[in-house]
C-alpha cells in the first residue's frame, strides 16, 4: 500500500510528477486498473467552499476540487471521462502509479476553465484503485495532505 498521510507541499502553476510506489502488491498492476486521484478542501466537508472555487466533478455537485482520472464508472451510474487525459496512469506491468500536474491544474492560472487548486490553500487526497474501472469494487489505497503554495515566479508574473 502506498503511504498514508503524506504531507507535500507544492508551488502555484508548478509542473510536476506525483509517484505513488506500491510496496506489498503480490502481482504488479494490469492493463484492467483504473485509478482516480482527487483533493478536496477541508471546509467542503461541511459545505463551505471559502478556500476554493465550484467543486469540478461530471458525477456530483458537491465533487472535488480537481481530480484526475483515467476511465472510471460512478457507483451512481454514468462514465466518469477522462478529463486530464495522460495526467495519470497505472504502469503496466508495474507497481508504480503516476499523477502528473501541469499549470492548468491551479485556479491561479485557469480561474474560469475548472476549478482548481487554490494558492494557499491545504487539501486532503485520495487515491482510489478499482481493477475494473468500476466504483463499486474500488479501493483507497493513499491518502494525504496537499498544501498549494505562493511562488514567488508567478507573482513576479515570470509563469505561467
Amino acid at each position: 500500500m502506498a503511504s498514508f498521510e503524506q504531507d507535500l507541499i507544492i508551488f502555484e502553476d508548478d509542473t510536476l510528477l506525483l509517484r505513488y510506489t506500491f510496496t506489498d502488491l503480490e502481482t504488479p498492476f494490469s492493463t484492467n486498473e483504473s485509478v482516480f486521484w482527487s483533493a478536496w478542501t477541508y471546509d467542503n466537508w461541511t459545505g463551505d467552499r471559502s478556500g476554493s472555487q465550484t467543486p469540478q466533478s461530471p458525477i456530483t455537485s458537491g465533487g472535488p476540487d480537481i481530480y484526475k482520472a483515467d476511465t472510471w464508472t460512478a457507483a451512481t451510474g454514468g462514465t466518469l471521462t477522462p478529463t486530464n487525459t495522460g495526467n495519470i496512469s497505472v504502469v503496466n506491468n508495474d507497481v508504480v502509479v503516476n499523477v502528473n500536474f501541469v499549470q492548468s491544474d491551479f485556479s491561479a492560472t485557469t480561474p474560469t476553465a475548472f476549478a482548481g487548486l487554490a494558492t494557499d490553500t491545504e487539501y486532503y487526497t485520495e487515491l482510489v484503485l478499482s481493477n475494473n474501472g468500476s466504483e463499486n469494487t474500488s479501493l483507497v489505497t493513499a491518502t494525504g495532505k496537499l498544501f498549494i503554495s505562493s511562488s514567488m515566479f508567478s507573482i513576479a508574473g515570470y509563469r505561467p
